[in-house]
């Protein structure tokens, strides 16, 4: 896992698997180590069922590319 944090505010971002030309990240928004993301407010069942308490999740795939996102930003 990687950590951005300035003061008591942390980005996480998790490499979670690779699935043949697909790579998957969990992304986790923490103050003082808790999670600040609401869970009742995402979708629930298959795929989003995966996701670990307080995260999203996102994937690179072919042109979208979450490394090169942020060296950009």
């Amino acid at each position: 896992m990687a950590k951005l944090q300035s003061g008591h505010l942390t980005l996480g971002i998790k490499f979670n698997r690779l699935e043949e030309e697909w790579v998957a990240y969990e992304f986790s928004f923490l103050w003082k180590d808790e999670p600040i993301i609401n869970d009742n407010i995402f979708k629930t069942g298959r795929w989003w069922d995966k996701r670990r308490h307080g995260t999203f999740m996102a994937n690179d795939y072919e042109k979208d590319y979450l490394i090169e996102t942020i060296k950009m930003y």
